[in-house]
């Protein structure tokens, strides 16, 4: 068994790499059983809860966790995250604390406003994240163009996840209603914005080697798809991006997926940090209005 422990915050994307460099086994056939210590987690965002759910989820991963703190423990059942892990990991909480305490009580924080994670599987939960969001962000005193725009947002991306991820996936928002400042996180445990779309570019462009970079480039840029027989679809990483920096005044976008992390400008695409391989897109999107 691999003995992992976890410290400080599990909040933005360089975060969810420093989680994930600690565990280069778990992409192997045989990982084995992974013993995750977070007592030492000391804050965790909806991405993060989303990065464990993820790993929780992976094919031949066999995760066992040392629960954290009891106000991470309270986030995290706030945001759902024991409706969607699996037994065993609810288990590993349950032999330290009790659950139903964190279960019972009223979800009352008027500093925060939530979208609760929510598995991304087919057009049926788009749509209910769609309304979700919706409902969430108007309610709570939001405009309804800022609350559209925040919706089509995380429903795109949703759709790419169905689209071309081949995994699992999920999606969560927070709402700083005194800040006028929405976080996105979603992400999966699929094959990957490169792989997903490498060989298709390869082929339309008629060439024999792409970068990475390139590759990434080209999801959120030129409107690509990995599917052929997909038109209007599978564009959602570059109409997300159009959409994450139109009437805003700040947007902070940061992905990771395949071997690197990147940032998403209005202008631009960087690679920021590059890593071990690792499956799956993570998206960090914040954005002030």
């Amino acid at each position: 068994m691999g003995n992992h422990t976890f410290y400080g915050e599990l909040k933005k994307i360089n975060d969810i790499e420093r989680l994930f460099h600690m565990l280069p086994n778990v992409i192997s056939r045989d990982s084995g059983k992974i013993h995750l210590d977070l007592s030492k987690l000391e804050f965790i965002s909806p991405l993060g809860a989303i990065s464990l759910l993820l790993l929780d989820k992976l094919q031949n991963t066999d995760l066992q966790i040392t629960p954290p703190k009891r106000h991470v423990i309270s986030y995290i059942e706030r945001m759902n995250f024991f409706e969607n892990c699996s037994e065993q990991v609810k288990l590993c909480f349950e032999e330290h604390c009790n659950l139903f305490y964190y279960q019972k009580r009223r979800r009352n924080n008027t500093g925060q406003v939530l979208l609760e994670i929510t598995p991304v599987k087919n057009e049926k939960d788009i749509g209910n994240i769609f309304e979700s969001i919706l409902h969430i962000l108007t309610s709570h005193g939001m405009r309804s163009k800022e609350a559209n725009q925040i919706a089509f947002i995380a429903s795109e991306l949703g759709t790419n996840i169905i689209d071309h991820s081949e995994g699992d996936g999920y999606a969560a928002i927070q709402y700083y209603p005194s800040l006028n400042k929405v976080e996105i996180g979603i992400g999966d445990n699929g094959i990957g914005i490169v792989n997903a779309l490498k060989p298709s570019l390869l082929t339309q462009k008629g060439i024999k080697r792409i970068s990475d970079l390139e590759v990434v480039k080209s999801a959120f840029k030129e409107r690509i798809s990995s599917k052929t027989n997909i038109t209007k679809r599978g564009m959602g990483l570059s109409i997300s991006r159009e959409k994450s920096f139109h009437n805003t005044q700040q947007t902070n976008f940061y992905v990771r997926t395949h071997k690197a992390i990147y940032q998403i400008f209005d202008d631009n695409i960087c690679c920021v940090d590059e890593c071990d391989y690792f499956p799956g897109t993570y998206i960090s999107l914040e954005i002030f209005f």
